[in-house]
């Protein structure tokens, strides 16, 4: 874990949902089309445990990321393939033509995620940086001195006649039967 576990948790939402996403294009762009809502909630499933993973993880650096990423191609490929037993999916080995393309499609998809993932943690990283810079240069804490303590005044009458008897104590008169 981080310093900061609130870009911890931002960058395990990251990981879990490019995870999703570059699986979802590359099994099209590979040519096996792409899922339907059954297949959606088994992969959302995945990219949550992913991006759950790389919010937690104890390293942050490009082999971590690249095996989290690589992690859930494989696992999104293998939900979104598992459909095919309940014959909503795709069927394609490793022999066929399909798997050359969808496999170029997955570790393309993986590596350039990685890229933009550890580009933005390092943005992020330099950003916050600079504002902790900038808000300890500019907005320097104020000191707060000893509060001084007035004189208290006597209480002066309004108009120059003192309102004492202002306030009755006398009730209303009682009804008479």
């Amino acid at each position: 874990m981080s310093i900061d576990p609130q870009a911890d948790r931002a960058r395990g939402a990251v990981v879990g949902v490019a995870a999703g996403l570059l699986t979802i294009a590359a099994h099209g762009i590979g040519g096996a089309g792409y899922p339907d809502l059954s297949s959606l909630t088994l992969l959302l499933a995945v990219c949550a445990a992913i991006g759950a993973l790389a919010a937690t993880a104890p390293a942050r650096g490009a082999v971590t990321t690249l095996g989290l990423l690589g992690a859930g191609q494989v696992a999104g490929h293998y939900a979104l393939s598992e459909m095919m037993m309940t014959g909503m999916g795709h069927a394609h080995g490793a022999t066929s033509p399909s798997s050359v393309p969808m496999l170029l499609a997955h570790a393309l998809a993986t590596a350039l995620c990685a890229l933009l993932i550890l580009a933005a943690d390092r943005l992020y990283s330099v950003i916050t940086n600079v504002l902790r810079i900038v808000a300890i240069l500019f907005f320097r804490p104020v000191t707060t001195a000893t509060p001084q303590v007035l004189p208290r005044r006597a209480a002066r009458p309004l108009f120059g006649v003192p309102l004492r008897g202002a306030i009755s104590r006398r009730g209303p008169p009682l009804p008479v039967f």
